[in-house]
C-alpha cells in the first residue's frame, strides 16, 4: 500500500511537471505564409531582404533576387519547398551576395535569417555553413513540430528519473522513447536506430574494457608496479599520476580514479606516507591526471564521444570525420 501511494504521488507530480513544461514550450509551426528576413552588414551598414514563402500544400521552391543600395549589390535567396510539417523536417534557406558586376562579395558580417511566422512570432537563425567557393550561406532550419508534446514528455521524464527508486530504471529509461513515439513527436523507427550508433557502441566497449581490467587483476599488477617504482614520496606522486593518466586514456576518468584510489591508499599505508601534505598532493594529482588522460582518446571520458558525435552530425553532415584515430591525433598532444 505504501508503494502504491508513492507511485500515484510520483505520477501526479510527473503530470503536473509535464503540464507546466507544455505551457511554457513555444507553439508548433503551422501551415501558412511565412517571411524570411535576411539581415546582414557591410561597411557598418545594415541591409535587409524580405522573402515571402509558404509552408504547406501550396509550398514551392523560392528563387528570389533583390537589388539593394542603388544597384550596388544584390541578394540571391533560395528557399526549399516544405509541403508538410513533420518531425525531423528541415527548411533550407540559402543566400548569396553579389556586387553590381555579379562578383561574390566577401566580408559579409553579422548575417542572420529571421523567420516570421503567420502569427507574427519571429525566430532568429544563423548560417550553419558557408561555401567559400560559391559564397552561399546556408541556414538549416528545423521547424517546431509537436514542440509542446515533446515539452510535456521532457517535463514528466525529469520527475520520473528523479523518483527512480519507485519505478524500475528500465521503465524510466524507456518512458521517454515510448511516449514520444505515441504522441507522434518522432517516428517509430527514429529512436531505435541510435541504440546501436557508434557512440553507444563505444560506451559499451569502454565499459567492457573496465570489466576486463578488473577481472584480470590488471589494477593490482599496476599497483605492484607502482610500489616498486616508488622510492620516495615524489616518485610515488609522479609515477602514480602517469599510470592513472594512461589508464584513463582507455577507460573513463571516473573509472580510472575509482580503480586506482583504493590501491593508492593501500600503498600510502605500506610505505608509511600518512602525512596530510603528501596525501593531499597525491589525491589531487590523481584527479587531475585522470581528467588529463581522459582527453587523449575518444573513449577516455563520455563527453569526448558526445562531442565527436555532435561535430560529425552538425559540422560534417553526418560523416564519421572525427573517429578514434583523428581524436587521438588531436587529443594526445593536448
Amino acid at each position: 500500500m505504501k508503494y502504491l501511494y508513492k507511485l500515484v504521488l510520483l505520477i501526479m507530480i510527473a503530470i503536473i511537471s509535464g503540464t507546466l513544461m507544455y505551457m511554457v514550450t513555444p507553439v508548433s509551426w503551422s501551415e501558412g505564409k511565412y517571411t524570411a528576413e535576411i539581415v546582414f552588414k557591410i561597411d557598418n551598414n545594415t541591409y535587409r531582404a524580405l522573402v515571402p514563402f509558404y509552408i504547406g500544400k501550396s509550398s514551392e521552391e523560392i528563387h528570389y533576387t533583390e537589388v539593394i543600395d542603388g544597384n550596388k549589390l544584390s541578394v540571391a535567396v533560395n528557399i526549399s519547398s516544405l509541403k508538410t510539417l513533420a518531425p525531423g523536417t528541415i527548411l533550407y534557406v540559402r543566400a548569396k551576395f553579389l556586387d553590381n558586376n555579379k562578383t561574390i562579395l566577401p566580408g559579409i558580417a553579422n548575417i542572420k535569417c529571421d523567420i516570421v511566422l503567420p502569427d507574427g512570432r519571429t525566430y532568429e537563425y544563423y548560417a550553419s555553413s558557408v561555401d567559400s567557393d560559391t559564397g552561399i550561406y546556408t541556414f538549416k532550419i528545423q521547424p517546431y513540430v509537436k514542440a509542446r508534446e515533446a515539452g510535456f514528455v521532457f517535463g514528466s521524464a525529469i520527475v520520473l528519473f528523479a523518483g527512480a527508486s519507485v519505478l524500475h530504471y528500465v521503465v524510466t529509461g524507456l518512458y521517454s522513447t515510448i511516449a514520444l513515439v505515441i504522441l507522434g513527436v518522432i517516428g517509430s523507427k527514429d529512436p531505435f536506430q541510435y541504440y546501436m550508433s557508434n557512440i553507444v557502441l563505444i560506451f559499451i566497449a569502454g565499459s567492457g574494457l573496465e570489466l576486463i581490467i578488473k577481472e584480470n587483476g590488471l589494477d593490482e599488477r599496476v599497483a605492484r608496479l607502482l610500489l616498486r617504482l616508488s622510492r620516495s614520496p615524489y616518485t610515488l606522486i609522479i609515477s602514480s599520476t602517469f599510470l592513472v593518466s594512461f589508464l584513463s586514456m582507455w577507460t573513463s576518468n571516473t573509472a580510472a580514479t575509482y580503480v586506482m584510489l583504493p590501491l593508492i591508499l593501500v600503498i600510502l599505508n605500506k610505505v608509511g606516507l600518512t602525512d596530510m601534505k603528501y596525501s593531499s598532493i597525491l589525491l589531487v594529482s590523481l584527479a587531475v591526471a585522470a581528467s588529463v588522460g581522459g582527453t587523449a582518446t575518444l573513449i577516455g571520458t563520455p563527453p569526448n564521444i558526445i562531442a565527436a558525435g555532435f561535430l560529425n552530425d552538425l559540422i560534417y553532415g553526418g560523416m564519421e570525420y572525427i573517429d578514434f584515430t583523428r581524436w587521438l591525433y588531436i587529443g594526445f598532444p593536448a
